[in-house]
């Protein structure tokens, strides 16, 4: 998406330790003038600029600053996941601790869904929230929204699935799994804060925290599980879609080649 990567590296380094901010056109990163009055821990790009560029823009950039970058600090802000979805445009983060940067990381709605199995841990990123969103785009065509969220939300608003979690999933609490049912935990906590998603079979897909994503048995959680839930959307409509996939070997479609192994593996029965 850009062509020019290297002078948004300079940028960042350049500007550390404030934020440093610029724009996507035309597939090249235009830097910009942060002007936040706390430029260390935020950017504010003028209303003049984004309204200039509001046809054309492809992306919004801004760097992440630590003086280390050994622990991942490319999670979005609560402000950073409302932003990207109010601007409807990707927007990218970039960590840098002065001598070196991170690669850049794409998020909010409009971003390409990655793989659902291996996925690395990133707050707001890639954490069960997000994989359970995906999950449900790829194989029902049903988006249940973005949730923005606090970095480390588990700790920080630990009520937060609990209450929210109606607003974006509409349908009702069942007693027994099927297939593509949500999947509410307490871990630890006596709020949910964990979702992962029923495969069929015992099997569910999960992404802990500071863990990789993946497929677990059931029977080894449920000591944790609090909740089923089955949204109304696929209960009502797209059932029918999913038995028409599996028949035709493409249940837990993604639009990767390593996913693509996985669900044959999957189909197989070697996981299932």
């Amino acid at each position: 998406m850009i062509t020019n990567l290297k002078e948004l590296e300079k940028h960042v380094l350049d500007e550390y330790p404030k934020e440093a901010c610029g724009i996507v056109v035309e597939d090249k990163f235009i830097p910009l003038f942060n002007s936040h009055p706390n430029p260390v821990d935020n950017f504010l790009i003028g209303n003049e600029i984004y309204f200039q560029y509001k046809e054309i823009l492809q992306g919004i950039i801004h760097s992440h600053c630590s003086d280390s970058i050994t622990k991942d600090i490319r999670s979005p802000s609560l402000h950073d996941m409302q932003s990207a979805e109010d601007t409807a445009v990707p927007w990218g983060i970039i960590g840098c601790d002065g001598e070196n940067v991170t690669e850049l990381v794409w998020f909010n709605s409009l971003t390409e869904i990655q793989p659902l199995l291996g996925r690395v841990y990133l707050s707001g990123i890639y954490d069960c929230f997000t994989l359970l969103r995906d999950f449900y785009v790829l194989n029902f065509n049903y988006d249940i929204g973005i949730c923005p969220r606090e970095i480390n939300w588990q700790v920080n608003s630990p009520s937060l699935l609990q209450l929210t979690l109606p607003d974006y999933i509409k349908g009702r609490f069942v007693k027994m799994p099927n297939e593509g049912d949500t999947l509410a935990f307490c871990i630890g906590s006596a709020y949910v804060n964990h979702l992962g998603v029923y495969l069929g079979k015992g099997k569910f897909l999960h992404h802990l925290h500071n863990s990789k994503s993946r497929v677990d048995e059931l029977s080894r959680w449920k000591a944790h599980l609090t909740s089923i839930f089955r949204p109304e959307e696929i209960e009502n409509g797209n059932m029918q879609n999913l038995h028409a996939r599996k028949a035709k070997n493409r249940l837990w479609r993604s639009p990767t080649d390593t996913a693509g192994r996985y669900i044959e593996e999957f189909n197989e029965g070697s996981l299932c």
